[in-house]
């Protein structure tokens, strides 16, 4: 116990003198300035969740020499594949990059982990394995390459993504504890100390941006922690859908809708829920909070619910999720706006 609260110590402090230097080099390099397709007035420093990733980064190097209670490939794989996503987000933050080269990378990244857990053959639900075959692995592929782009999407408004990353890691480190995979919920609890930190800085009025460099990275690190835990129907798959329910509900019906009006998948917006609600709440935080009420004391009782007793997950999951769509809906996902005529409730 005191190992572990000397370490989350040590990644805090750490986090947040990292993010000091990354925000220094961000004030001279990566400044955001208003935008009409975004939600903040003031020029703002972008990809300071490098502190973040940089932490993670090396609770995997220590994951992969240690004689931890972790699979050596998978940690050697979300390693390489992390630094991949981060470097090509890091670009990405500097100066844009083609779609197709990006999506490249993190195919490469989403390869390495898949072949290193040997593939997705089987889809769990009601705790019953359905053999898919190689279908499966093409299925978790491309799923996690969705989600991977789709959590980067989060890091929309202040706070957002650091706040649903932290209700994921400790709901994650959690259910990792109860089944003795220490290792994954150290890395959870690293990763929730380490985002902590980062929140103090990204918290309404933002003082900085996440940025691709972590945002893209978060994605992969979850995508990789839900194939190798619900390959093996350890945390079910229906289980992560549902801690994850906000984002993916809101990313995954905004595309549909703005691609059936005949918008490109490429064209920058901002017609997310999450970003009509910040017009219709006035704030990033009164957003924040809400998502957060939601997440509390709606989906992590379903989500639990379907973890510990995995025969009725698809139950939890029909009762958990339509809620959200409602939700969603009712926000006016996909429909526009313009933030460029509205004044919010801050500097931010």
């Amino acid at each position: 116990m005191s190992y572990l609260l000397l370490s989350l110590l040590i990644a805090f402090l750490y986090t947040h003198a990292l993010i000091y230097l990354s925000y220094a080099y961000a004030k001279r390099h990566l400044m955001q300035a208003p935008h009409s397709r975004g939600t903040h007035t003031r020029t703002i420093p972008r990809g300071v969740g490098l502190a973040v990733v940089i932490v993670c980064l090396i609770t995997l190097m220590a994951l992969y020499l240690t004689p931890a209670h972790f699979p050596k490939g998978l940690a050697l794989s979300l390693l390489i594949g992390g630094f991949l996503i981060a470097g090509i987000g890091f670009v990405d933050d500097h100066r844009s990059v083609d779609p197709v080269i990006r999506l490249g990378v993190q195919a490469i990244a989403v390869g390495v982990v898949l072949y290193q857990i040997g593939g997705f053959p089987d889809l769990y639900l009601f705790n019953h394995a359905f053999d898919w075959g190689w279908g499966g692995s093409f299925i978790a592929f491309i799923g996690m390459l969705w989600f991977i782009n789709l959590y980067n999407f989060t890091d929309g408004i202040d706070g957002l993504a650091g706040m649903q990353t932290l209700f994921v890691s400790l709901n994650l480190a959690a259910m990792t504890f109860l089944l003795s995979i220490l290792s994954i919920s150290w890395l959870m609890l690293i990763l929730a100390t380490a985002i902590s930190a980062f929140l103090f800085w990204n918290w309404q009025p933002a003082k900085v941006f996440m940025g691709d460099v972590c945002s893209g990275f978060l994605g992969f690190l979850f995508a990789g922690l839900m194939a190798y835990t619900a390959r093996d129907n350890m945390v079910p798959i229906l289980c992560w859908f549902i801690l994850l329910a906000m984002p993916i509900v809101d990313m995954s019906y905004t595309l549909v809708v703005r691609l059936l009006k005949g918008y490109s998948y490429k064209q920058a917006h901002c017609t997310h829920a999450f970003q009509h609600a910040v017009l219709r709440y006035g704030s990033h935080q009164a957003v924040v909070l809400r998502g957060l009420m939601v997440n509390l004391f709606w989906l992590a009782p379903f989500a639990w619910a379907a973890f510990l007793w995995p025969q009725y997950d698809v139950w939890f999951f029909c009762l958990a999720v339509p809620p959200i769509f409602y939700i969603v809906i009712k926000l006016g996902a996909g429909q526009e706006n313009d933030f460029s005529k509205t004044s919010l409730k801050s500097s931010s």
